[in-house]
C-alpha cells in the first residue's frame, strides 16, 4: 500500500523587524530623484510641447505643477521596485498612499531655492515611506488599507487648510 507524505510549506514569512533606516533612506533618495524629474519633464517635455505659442497658455502656467504629477507617478513605480527588492510589507500600499499624500508637491514648493525643493522633497518623502511602511506591518489587509488612507485624507485635509 502506498503511503501518502504531505509536506507543509510556508511562504516566506514578512520580518518581523521593520527595516525602518532602510525605507527612510529609500524615502530619501526617491525625494530627491523626484526633484530632478519634475524639472527634467517640465524642461524637455512640458514646456517645449505645451508653452509655444498662446493657445495653451493654461497648460503653460501649470507646467511646474504638471510635471510634478507625471513624477509622482514615475517616483511611485521606482519606490516600488526599490521596496519589493527590500522586501517591505505591502510595498504597493506604501508608494500608492504616499503619492496620494505628496501629489501637489512641486506646487507647494514652487518659490523656493532648489536647495530647499530637494530638502523637503527629500524629508517629505522618506518620513510618508517611513510612515506608510510602519502602518503596512500589521497583519490585517482590510485595517491597514483603512489606516493608511485615512492618514492620507487627514493629512490632504489638514495640508489643505494650512
Amino acid at each position: 500500500m502506498a503511503e501518502l507524505i504531505q509536506e507543509e510549506r510556508y511562504p516566506q514569512a514578512i520580518s518581523v523587524t521593520f527595516p525602518w533606516w532602510q525605507v527612510a533612506v529609500t524615502g530619501l533618495a526617491v525625494g530627491a530623484l523626484y526633484f530632478i524629474l519634475t524639472a527634467a519633464i517640465g524642461q524637455f517635455f512640458i514646456d517645449p510641447l505645451f508653452c509655444r505659442d498662446s493657445v495653451n497658455a493654461a497648460m503653460c502656467s501649470n507646467s511646474v505643477g504638471v510635471a510634478g504629477n507625471v513624477a509622482t507617478v514615475l517616483i511611485a513605480a521606482i519606490g516600488l521596485g526599490v521596496l519589493v527588492s527590500l522586501r517591505a510589507a505591502r510595498p504597493i500600499v506604501v508608494v500608492t498612499v504616499s503619492a496620494i499624500l505628496l501629489w501637489g508637491l512641486s506646487t507647494w514648493t514652487q518659490g523656493l531655492v532648489w536647495a530647499e525643493i530637494v530638502a523637503w522633497s527629500a524629508l517629505l518623502y522618506g518620513l510618508s515611506y517611513v510612515l506608510f511602511s510602519w502602518i503596512c506591518r500589521f497583519n490585517d489587509n482590510m485595517s491597514v488599507v483603512v489606516g493608511s488612507l485615512l492618514v492620507a485624507v487627514v493629512a490632504r485635509i489638514v495640508t489643505t487648510l494650512w
